[in-house]
C-alpha cells in the first residue's frame, strides 16, 4: 500500500512540474538545452576538383558577447584520422565563416571547437562536421 502512495506521490509532483512547460505549449529545441550561449553551431566540408570548401557557423543567443571558432580539417590514411589543416575566428555573437584549401586525393572530415562568452562567464565545446572525399580532377 505505501508503494503505490509514493508512486502517486511521484506522479503528481512530476505532472506539477512539466505541466506548464507542456500547457504553454512552447517548443523547445535541442540545442536550448545542449548549449548556455549558442542558439546553434555548426560546420561542413565540401570538395569540388581538388579545393575543399568549409563552412563553420556560430549562432549566440541573447547577451552572448563573443565566440571563438577553431576549425580543423582531417584527412584519412594508414587507418588513422590526420591533422591536414586548421583555422581560426574570432569575433561577436554570430560567425559565418569560409575557409578553402587545396587537397589531394583522400577522405577528409571537419570538426570544429567553439567557445562562446556571455557576461564574463565561458562555455565550450566540440561540434562534428560531416565527411567526403576528394577523387581529384
Amino acid at each position: 500500500m505505501k508503494r503505490k502512495m509514493w508512486k502517486s506521490v511521484v506522479v503528481l509532483v512530476c505532472m506539477i512540474m512539466f505541466f506548464p512547460i507542456l500547457e504553454s505549449g512552447k517548443e523547445i529545441k535541442a540545442e536550448e538545452l545542449r548549449y548556455q550561449y549558442v542558439n546553434n553551431a555548426e560546420c561542413s566540408i565540401s570538395i569540388t576538383s581538388v579545393t575543399a570548401t568549409i563552412t563553420s557557423n556560430v549562432y549566440g543567443k541573447s547577451g552572448t558577447t563573443s565566440t571563438s571558432v577553431t576549425v580543423y580539417l582531417e584527412s584519412y590514411y594508414n587507418g588513422e584520422w590526420h591533422s591536414y589543416n586548421s583555422w581560426t575566428h574570432t569575433g561577436g555573437k554570430n560567425q559565418e565563416n569560409t575557409d578553402t584549401t587545396t587537397v589531394g586525393v583522400g577522405i577528409y572530415r571537419v570538426r570544429m571547437s567553439v567557445t562562446a562568452t556571455s557576461g564574463g562567464n565561458s562555455e565550450s565545446f566540440n561540434v562534428d562536421g560531416n565527411m567526403t572525399w576528394c577523387l581529384g580532377n
